[in-house]
């Protein structure tokens, strides 16, 4: 079971945000749950200005997340009500943040295609320390169009994507070796 934070994706090149649904503690099987993931800082350091790629990114691991079993996902942590805050505190269960963070974005062209290169990283945090660093890279190419810019984004965000999802394969793994020290 997983309570998904985020209901859907903006389209291509929108400029919209995600829809946001935060999950009612109320209705939330706790019982089943194994652990709750808080959406942290996503960032793009890889020296790269483009627009909104860090909100691609949150996009990208949101929806990574919505595939792992038995969690509950905030898209942050304010966004935790005091009733799911004591019933986490009570059942012993495991609190993970994920900060993502964009290292490399690179753009290349020739005469023959437009290439853009992302390598991503995930930390996955457990009260402040850090458990596991999860890192994936992904490449899209094509032969060039008109609108170069127009294009560059849109290949920025596919490998940004393909690269989060690589970083993101062993997830559940990580999840299971940090709620299994609480004996969950």
């Amino acid at each position: 079971m997983s309570t998904p934070a985020i209901a859907a994706r903006p389209r291509r090149n929108s400029s919209l945000p995600p829809v946001t649904i935060i999950p009612d503690s109320r209705q939330v099987q706790w019982r089943t749950v194994r652990s709750v993931l808080v959406l942290g800082e996503m960032t793009n350091r890889s020296g790269t200005p483009m627009d909104s790629i860090a909100g691609h990114l949150r996009g990208s691991v949101s929806e990574a997340l919505r595939r792992v079993r038995r969690v509950v996902i905030y898209p942050n942590r304010t966004s935790i009500d005091r009733q799911a805050e004591r019933t986490i505190r009570r059942r012993r269960i495991t609190t993970l943040q994920l900060n993502g963070t964009i290292q490399r974005l690179e753009t290349q062209r020739n005469r023959r295609e437009v290439s853009v290169s992302a390598e991503v990283s995930v930390l996955v945090l457990e009260d402040g320390n850090i458990r596991a660093m999860l890192r994936g890279s992904a490449r899209g190419s094509e032969r060039p169009t008109s609108d170069l810019n127009a294009q560059r984004q849109r290949l920025a965000q596919e490998a940004v994507h393909a690269a989060t999802q690589t970083a993101l394969r062993r997830l559940d793994q990580t999840i299971q070796r940090a709620s299994g020290r609480r004996g969950r």
